[in-house]
């Protein structure tokens, strides 16, 4: 939201793939550059003057605690896609809860 320009979309898709559930995010911000792409989950990584560069970080163990992963696909000057795949959650009937 931070890289959006003023009426810029996000946009959220989710679908089941398998035993997954696939949500994809994606913005109309500035991309982010392909140098540091693989940086962006490090801890206090940031590239803002004022931010402690914990957000990724906190939302990519928070994913990969419910086995999950988060991936990101972006492209200079054209926004960024992050891609959440979770494991599908089968409610478990009530008899069978001891």
């Amino acid at each position: 939201v931070d890289a959006m320009p003023v009426g810029g979309a996000i946009v959220i898709k989710s679908v089941i793939e398998g035993q997954s559930v696939v949500i994809e995010i994606t913005d109309e911000g500035r991309g982010i550059d392909e140098r540091l792409i693989s940086r962006i989950f490090d801890p206090f990584f940031t590239t803002k003057e004022v931010g402690t560069g914990l957000g990724l970080a906190i939302v990519q163990k928070v994913i990969e605690g419910y086995n999950g992963k988060i991936n990101v696909v972006s492209s200079q000057g054209k926004g960024a896609t992050f891609v959440i795949t979770l494991p599908r959650f089968e409610e478990v009937p009530s008899d069978v809860i001891h």
